[in-house]
């Protein structure tokens, strides 16, 4: 009896902890909800055997897929399983485009991406056309603390679109439906602007200058991944915490941008900067 109850709470594990959100541009949550879990399961229904293991279940997946026509892309498929943006926000401020051109997934809870033995094809849509999709996210984009999926943004127009995230965990035949919406500004606003003199500078007022070894602890809202030399990602790390809600500053390690709806004592670490809302004065 004890061995049971043992393997109920370690199969239990991955329900409580959640898998992952759209964490740049930043997906913004209903508060009462999980924001890391699937929002629907689908017993398996299509033609062929996903008792196997995690790999063999996706390939199984990929080759009855394209055999059917009942569905031509995974949105078709998961559209009707849950809510359409799962528990994601439209309704909230929209984001500005990455610079790099990628979208990223992670769970912020738990450091890592993709669950490594959730395996299942992904796609990334804006508005009505289809950007990304890969038949094993999991598997082709293993990296930790998160994932990074090349995207074409270059269909949202400067009135902005909607970008949705679809992902199927198949890793048993109770598969596990994945959805979030990111509302974005489209190309009139840029998370990062160049100058004439190729300095990067933000286009409004947000940050105060960076507080070098210094950490705010605690308060996080979300984990945003940033690129660039020093003076970019606190640049991007700026742009991020103004277009999400709640956001009051930011402290950033590592090309990790942790934004903070709280701002706590400051605390000395030698590989952090922080900034809180104001001006932000970019380093020379």
């Amino acid at each position: 009896m004890l061995t049971k109850l043992c393997l109920g709470f370690i199969l239990s594990l991955p329900v409580a902890l959640g898998h992952g959100i759209v964490s740049n541009p930043p997906a913004e949550f209903d508060p009462s909800k999980m924001r890391t879990t699937y929002v629907a399961t689908i017993q398996a229904n299509l033609p062929g055997k996903f008792d196997g293991s995690p790999d063999a279940n996706a390939r199984a997946f990929s080759d009855a897929f394209k055999a059917q026509s009942t569905y031509k892309t995974l949105r078709d498929m998961l559209e009707p399983h849950g809510p359409s943006c799962g528990y994601s926000l439209t309704n909230v401020s929209k984001k500005p485009i990455p610079f790099d051109n990628t979208m990223t997934w992670q769970n912020p809870d738990s450091g890592e991406g993709f669950v490594s033995s959730h395996t299942g094809p992904c796609e990334v849509w804006l508005d009505d056309k289809l950007v990304f999709q890969n038949d094993n996210c999991a598997t082709n984009f293993p990296s930790k603390p998160a994932a990074h999926l090349p995207v074409d943004y270059s269909s949202c127009s400067s009135n902005g679109c909607l970008l949705r995230f679809y992902w199927i965990a198949l890793h048993q035949p109770l598969w596990q439906v994945y959805k979030n919406c990111v509302p974005l500004a489209g190309h009139g606003v840029k998370a990062i602007a160049h100058s004439a003199s190729g300095v990067n500078k933000v286009p409004y007022s947000m940050c105060s200058s960076v507080e070098p070894n210094t950490d705010y602890e605690g308060g996080d809202l979300v984990h945003v991944t940033v690129n660039g030399d020093q003076n970019a990602q606190e640049t991007a790390c700026c742009e991020a915490c103004k277009s999400t809600s709640g956001c009051i500053g930011f402290s950033l390690k590592d090309t990790v941008c942790y934004l903070k709806n709280m701002i706590t004592t400051p605390s000395t670490k030698g590989d952090v900067v922080s900034s809180r809302i104001g001006q932000l004065h970019l380093r020379k």
